[in-house]
């Protein structure tokens, strides 16, 4: 194990921004925004068409359903294969397919069945692309800038929900579903044709086991690197309660006194600018090493605190602050899990790492909502609320004590990333 900072390079004056950078950045930036039109229109077209939400429901759970299925086997495609090859060809089929989409709607012969279909391919093309894209982030910038990086790209994800959302209600009275399918299809057609100009470097080291073995291999891997597994625990413990939390958010204000629906969209609002504004302080904050760790637990504290007051405030302005301060520190925990476990990953196996990642956040979820709808059937929403956040809380508290993870989230005596070679 050898220190990042044993690196001789100058990184600390290098810049993020480059243009390699820029132009991952915006095509990442465009077609995110086609996404939240399209779930958009996709949403009310399903609502027209069978006059029923468990329809909707269903076709978002196959979609996440073959995601989740499809991450651990991706991650070793992404580590095997060319990873720039495998981010054009995703695109290139979630954007033919969407095209198709759209094409069937506006010849008005568009089935329930097809976008059943196409909500399978866009699970699994997305669980292939993200750990790809995540696994090249590293090679393109310098390390001392991951975290930066990766506040960055948080900020696409961010905008899209908060912009991209408003403004396709709009759009889809305006233009239409079928015009709205045909933009998102569009979209990945432009970050297709963007990722085509970027010099993507390649694994100088394949692995040469079997497929099944070099799966098993990144197992392993995670599971002898204490300071990996333990953030992937964290990552799972984290998404598992606070999605039983914030799954019972909606059916508080609806069910509340002074509340409704209408507040319930401002409050979402503001969870998300308060994210923005932590995803953009961590573009260009830079932590000392020597209080990463203490940042972080801190975070964790702050961010769970808030969201507990939050459902404990009468006052409607004060309960949207705490949302919003809660979003802030929730945006920050995010930035440093994720850019932690970049840093420390080997080149590698940055994609079967990465395809953990991706199971660690997503694969309790469709749980912890079932979790949550059941248990605000039998208890007080707000006692569940409360409890939920409070037990993240507790569930850092033992990795507060764990000197090896406060070595690691310090980003001291990590793996040095793998050689570069772009071709």
């Amino acid at each position: 194990m050898n220190s990042l900072r044993s690196n001789n390079r100058p990184f600390l004056t290098e810049k993020l921004w480059t243009a390699k950078f820029i132009t991952l950045w915006q095509a990442q930036l465009v077609s995110t925004f086609g996404d939240a039109f399209y779930n958009i229109a996709l949403g009310v077209w399903t609502l027209a068409a069978t006059h029923s939400t468990a329809y909707m429901g269903i076709l978002l759970g196959i979609s996440s359903l073959a995601g989740v299925l499809v991450s651990p086997f991706a991650g070793v495609w992404v580590d095997r294969l060319n990873r720039k090859r495998i981010l054009i060809l995703m695109d290139v089929i979630r954007g033919i397919c969407i095209v198709l989409v759209a094409l069937a709607a506006f010849q008005m012969v568009i089935k329930i069945w097809m976008v059943t279909i196409a909500g399978i391919v866009l699970g699994v093309c997305g669980a292939i692309f993200r750990p790809a894209l995540n696994s090249v982030i590293p090679d393109l910038i310098p390390e001392a800038k991951i975290e930066n990086a990766t506040s960055a790209f948080s900020i696409v994800s961010s905008s899209a929900n908060m912009f991209g959302s408003a403004s396709g209600g709009y759009l889809l009275q305006l233009l239409g579903a079928p015009c709205l399918f045909f933009i998102n299809g569009f979209s990945y057609l432009f970050s297709c044709l963007s990722i085509c100009f970027i010099k993507i470097p390649t694994i100088k080291k394949r692995s040469t086991q079997h497929f099944m073995e070099d799966l098993k291999s990144g197992f392993q891997y995670i599971w002898n690197f204490e300071g990996l597994r333990s953030s992937l625990i964290l990552v799972a413990s984290f998404n598992f309660l606070s999605y039983i939390a914030v799954i019972l958010f909606l059916p508080f204000f609806q069910f509340t006194n002074g509340l409704g629906i209408g507040k319930y969209g401002l409050t979402m609002g503001c969870f998300m600018f308060g994210a923005m504004a932590g995803y953009i302080l961590m573009t260009i904050l830079k932590i000392p090493a020597n209080s990463r760790f203490m940042f972080f637990i801190l975070s964790v504290i702050a961010s769970n605190i808030f969201l507990i007051l939050s459902v404990h405030i009468r006052l409607f302005i004060l309960m949207a602050l705490f949302v919003l301060a809660g979003g802030f520190f929730n945006a920050i925990i995010n930035v440093m899990l994720l850019s932690i476990i970049q840093i420390s990953t080997p080149q590698e196996m940055r994609g079967k790492v990465q395809s953990f990642v991706s199971i660690a956040s997503q694969g309790l979820t469709p749980i912890a909502m079932a979790a949550g709808g059941i248990l605000g059937r039998y208890f007080s929403i707000k006692l569940i609320i409360t409890l939920a956040f409070f037990m993240v809380i507790v569930v850092t508290i033992p990795f507060a004590f764990n000197k090896r993870f406060r070595t690691f989230m310090s980003l001291e005596n990590q793996h040095v990333t793998g050689e570069r070679a772009v071709t």
